[in-house]
């Protein structure tokens, strides 16, 4: 059982390396299906009939975000609908955030959709169920009891995936809330930069 975090992390580098091509072509199925983590509808009453630029989004969060968050793109994958990825390049901070933001004419919303990535799947799998897994077999050993592991463990575990969530779901937000006000076109009036 010694060699199954190693193919864990054979795995998590193979997903990672397809989800790297995936994202760097603009798949649209990469963008629109996945396991979402944060999925946020805004009504925009009234709205303009044409979305807004991509370049708008670009400008917005490549230099807001610099500092803490890899710039993100946008690209058009299909009609009203923006695909977004953080950078593929220095990932210095981020999970590889990638989502949909969708203008929706006929019900008046814009959404935004933002997915885990699959590298992130494999790597909580790792954690969550293949170390102590390994652990509990036997393959390797540490000396305190059971449960004070299992509480430090999951502990440090949990608080890391919350404050992982806690940036996505800011970046998530301000992505659908400047979605929103530039469809209005109140972008260039609001109080944010």
């Amino acid at each position: 059982m010694s060699y199954l975090p190693t193919i864990t992390v054979l795995i998590l580098i193979a997903i990672s390396l397809i989800e790297t091509i995936l994202s760097a072509t603009w798949n649209k199925a990469y963008f629109k299906f996945g396991i979402p983590v944060f999925i946020k509808n805004i009504t925009v009453v009234p709205h303009h009939t044409n979305i807004p630029n991509r370049l708008l989004f670009e400008n917005k969060f490549r230099t807001k975000w610099f500092e803490l968050y890899p710039p993100l793109f946008f690209r058009e994958i299909e009609n009203n609908v923006y695909g977004f990825r953080g950078s593929l390049i220095g990932l210095r901070n981020g999970s590889g955030i990638f989502g949909v933001v969708i203008f929706d004419a006929e019900n008046d919303l814009v959404t935004v959709k933002g997915n885990l990535s699959w590298g992130m799947v494999v790597f909580l799998l790792f954690w969550l169920i293949v170390l102590p897994f390994t652990y509990l077999l036997g393959a390797f050993g540490l000396y305190e009891p059971l449960w004070l592991i299992a509480l430090g463990y999951f502990g440090v575990l949990f608080i890391n995936l919350g404050i992982f969530y806690f940036f996505e779901y800011v970046i998530f937000s301000a992505i659908g809330e400047f979605a929103a006000l530039s469809w209005k076109r109140q972008y260039a009036t609001s109080t944010e930069g």
